[in-house]
């Protein structure tokens, strides 16, 4: 049975960096990986422990689809609109589920990889056809509309991170130690493509079928001007690790990593800067809805490039939770008043409430984690609530 989680905001900042990014509320707190959209209102998030995140304004407001829990595997590590009301969503059980009506219905779409196996990346560059990327280099295409699959021969065992066709014949693949092919032939034939690096390669976006980046691990960041056949490095401010990029325009971009990093460019991706980020847990995803920036990660992290709303007052820095990583489970919480929240929540990275509830009156400055792992301290008050990843 899914819990149930209520409306919490996903994070807050201090007033100082909420120049660019604002949060946007989450009904859900566990780990976001991925969003998309089938139209600038129409979007999806694909989260942890069966759980989809549906908005119909381009991102402000969110709420949980219904009946994911019916697939019974977790999923949400890629999306993929065709339509407004078209959906695919891969999982991390080599499956995909599909919805024809903008999230309010799931249907299991045909399994594609091995089960065990995960769906890194979805790409269909039409409504019929279709490709998926995953684990040990597994791959499957479609050619009416996830009803039945193929296996595709790539031969390797690198993870494959992402998909990307430009059209039906068309695609490259990206993946673990630098791993960069291209085919023209539907994936029958593919070429080796040069990427100057053995670093894991995780996300790419293209500005037109010419010019396209990737980023990856270790701070990298690629560029191609030749649909993707070879690719040069470029200087990137960070050597954390890179997870989504996007772009407004060809001159304004965003990518998003580790540890809260954002990087911006407004030349092209010629240079690129650390854009003032207002928090530290990691962020998986960014997409442009023709509108507005969604960003997604850690925690029910959710994020955008327009004012929200919500309420910012609360200082990120003045709440401070010791030793962290802790040897023990055991954790001293100060800078918090017991007037200045109403009660504190821990969740895993599932979004699964670790520990029961904390009132005000029952605080005593510490908390007691129940086994090793990454949790989510959520602390709400009258001010909004506000985030801690703590490590034991």
């Amino acid at each position: 049975m899914k819990k149930i989680i209520p409306l919490l905001f996903c994070i807050c900042f201090s007033l100082a960096a909420t120049a660019q990014w604002y949060p946007v509320q989450s009904p859900f707190i566990g780990s976001l990986y991925s969003v998309a959209f089938g139209s600038q209102n129409v979007g999806a998030i694909g989260g942890a422990n069966y759980n989809v995140l549906l908005t119909t304004n381009g991102g402000l407001s969110w709420t949980l689809a219904p009946g994911t829990t019916a697939v019974n595997y977790s999923l949400g590590n890629d999306i993929q609109f065709t339509d407004t009301n078209t959906i695919y969503i891969g999982s991390n059980a080599g499956k995909l589920i599909k919805s024809i009506d903008q999230g309010q219905s799931w249907t299991n779409a045909d399994p594609v990889l091995p089960y065990g196996f995960a769906i890194h990346s979805v790409c269909f560059p039409s409504a019929t056809c279709g490709y998926t990327g995953g684990t040990l280099g597994e791959m499957s295409r479609t050619l009416n509309s996830g009803v039945t699959w193929t296996d595709i021969s790539i031969n390797t065992s690198n993870d494959l991170n992402d998909v990307y066709f430009f059209n039906n014949t068309t695609g490259i693949v990206i993946g673990e130690n630098g791993y960069v092919r291209k085919t023209s032939s539907s994936g029958i034939i593919w070429t080796s493509c040069l990427s100057g690096t053995t670093n894991t390669l995780n996300k790419m976006h293209f500005l037109n079928a010419s010019d396209g980046f990737a980023v990856g691990n270790g701070g990298t960041i690629l560029k191609t001007t030749n649909g993707g056949s070879s690719w040069s490095t470029i200087v990137s401010p960070t050597t954390l690790n890179l997870y989504g990029i996007s772009f407004k325009t060809d001159m304004e971009g965003f990518i998003v990593g580790a540890s809260g990093t954002i990087l911006k460019t407004v030349n092209g991706g010629i240079t690129w800067q650390i854009d003032a980020s207002p928090t530290t847990i990691t962020l998986n995803d960014i997409k442009f809805n023709g509108s507005n920036f969604v960003i997604v990660g850690y925690g029910g992290t959710i994020l955008t490039d327009v004012p929200t709303g919500m309420n910012e007052n609360v200082n990120e820095n003045s709440i401070v939770l010791f030793p962290n990583p802790s040897s023990d489970g055991h954790f001293t919480i100060t800078g918090i008043e017991k007037n200045n929240f109403s009660e504190i929540h821990v969740y895993d990275v599932l979004g699964n409430e670790a520990v029961a509830p904390i009132l005000s009156a029952q605080f005593n400055g510490t908390l007691d984690l129940p086994r090793r792992g990454v949790y989510f301290v959520v602390m709400e008050g009258e001010d909004g609530s506000l985030v801690k990843k703590v490590i034991w």
